[in-house]
């Protein structure tokens, strides 16, 4: 077929799906009537929509075939957790890094070059990117949650990046047909997925069997070798910078941060012209500030040390408090259980007593007895001190709740003042 031909028959298509819409941006007044207008029948269609629109209650949103060429305004739903947006004009990915409740994101059939701004959509399930313009696999290793994935019909052209999904631990499906890429004639995209990715159980919705595994082992095994050594290394990597941020979280807890090293000493050399002036005059002046250096570096180990043991106590005591307060709530629930288990053997046994009274009434009632007879008076004194007694037995059961609360509540005041005011007070 002939470019003319696609373009007319785009341009078919464009007049058949929008017909008599304007392009635009998405719109509060968009979201506010698909929101309203989201498939509900009869009655229940009609009540939701004399409801007013809580933006923090919308969950889903299907934004179809709207010729809608910009996302915005989408900030306004934060708990959204299903997004659909196929089949508009939509050319960059934007505005929807805030959304970090989102599970599913459908972008398929619109017009984007390249995957941006998903790296915060740490909770995405399912990302469709299905006939779109996408030339390179990028910026989607960090979706550790993803497990379906269509890159289906775009222009993508290199193997590059299919090989960073190794880091996605759940990701089960992938479909990359329809690319230049899966359509060259000496190779086999199925094989070298299965070879590569051996966390994907279907590709372009396949099942990939251990037959389609070895062969893909044997026939890119030049590739994979290189793949698993990048691997190994980026692994290293990312342990190392794991532990970096680790060490800095901990030393600024510590309140010694920028102190393990020669940093303090790094820092007043900074824009310092005649600092750096004098250290051209020699070795001389260059051994004074070697000294100086050495000087600072052993000041400064010794508050960096002082804090890491200030820090490792302080934490023993906190973990020991946080022990004490749950074993405490633990005794007090479980002491609280027991009155209220009494309560109610007390309560059956009241309840008894009170039944079998009311019953004695009701016979003389139907038996047309006087209500101010002796006998009656008599019983409804019993009932009205069983009442009493009732009463008195959940007085007590709330006196001896709110005890055990006091009680819980001032030991965590002792515990307080003895782990921490006072230790703290000897250092002020």
């Amino acid at each position: 077929m002939s470019e003319t031909n696609k373009l007319d028959n785009l341009k078919s298509l464009d007049e058949i799906i929008y017909p008599e819409i304007e392009p635009g941006i998405i719109s509060k007044q968009m979201i506010d009537k698909a929101y309203l207008e989201d498939g509900k029948q009869g009655e229940a269609a009609r009540l939701h929509q004399m409801e007013p629109v809580v933006y923090e209650r919308i969950f889903v949103l299907r934004l179809e075939f709207k010729n809608i060429l910009r996302i915005d305004h989408l900030w306004i739903m934060p708990n959204l957790t299903k997004l659909s947006l196929n089949c508009n004009k939509i050319e960059v990915i934007e505005h929807i890094d805030m959304l970090t409740a989102l599970k599913e994101l459908d972008l398929s059939f619109n017009y984007i070059e390249r995957i941006e701004n998903i790296e915060k959509l740490v909770n995405l399930e399912v990302l469709s990117l299905f006939n779109n313009l996408i030339t390179y696999i990028q910026n989607l290793d960090t979706l550790e949650k993803l497990v379906i994935l269509s890159l289906g019909n775009n222009k993508i052209k290199t193997t590059v990046g299919i090989e960073r999904f190794r880091f996605l631990k759940d990701l089960s499906v992938l479909n990359l047909e329809g690319n230049p890429i899966a359509k060259e004639a000496n190779f086999q995209m199925d094989l070298y997925v299965a070879a590569v990715l051996p966390g994907v159980k279907y590709y372009e919705y396949k099942t990939i069997t251990e037959e389609m595994r070895h062969k893909g082992r044997e026939r890119y095994y030049r590739e994979l070798r290189e793949i698993e050594a990048n691997e190994e290394k980026e692994i290293i990597a990312r342990a190392a910078k794991a532990k970096e941020e680790y060490d800095e979280k901990r030393l600024a807890s510590s309140f010694v941060e920028y102190l393990n090293e020669h940093q303090l000493y790094e820092s007043l050399w900074k824009g310092d012209e005649d600092g750096y002036a004098l250290l051209k005059i020699g070795q001389p002046a260059t051994d004074l500030a070697e000294e100086y250096d050495n000087d600072i570096y052993d000041v400064t180990q010794e508050i960096y040390k002082y804090g890491l043991q200030r820090y490792e106590e302080r934490e023993l005591e906190i973990n020991e408090f946080k022990e004490n307060l749950e074993e405490g709530q633990l005794q007090i629930q479980q002491m609280g259980q027991d009155v209220i288990e009494d309560f109610l053997r007390h309560k059956d046994r009241i309840f008894e007593r009170a039944t079998a009274v009311l019953k004695a009434l009701e016979l003389r009632t139907l038996h047309g007895e006087d209500e101010e007879s002796p006998e009656s008076l008599e019983l409804m004194e019993q009932f009205d001190k069983i009442t009493m007694q009732f009463d008195d037995i959940i007085n007590e059961v709330w006196q001896q709740l709110m005890s055990q609360e006091l009680h819980l509540h001032e030991s965590i005041e002792v515990r307080i003042n003895s782990n921490f005011l006072r230790p703290l007070s000897r250092f002020i």
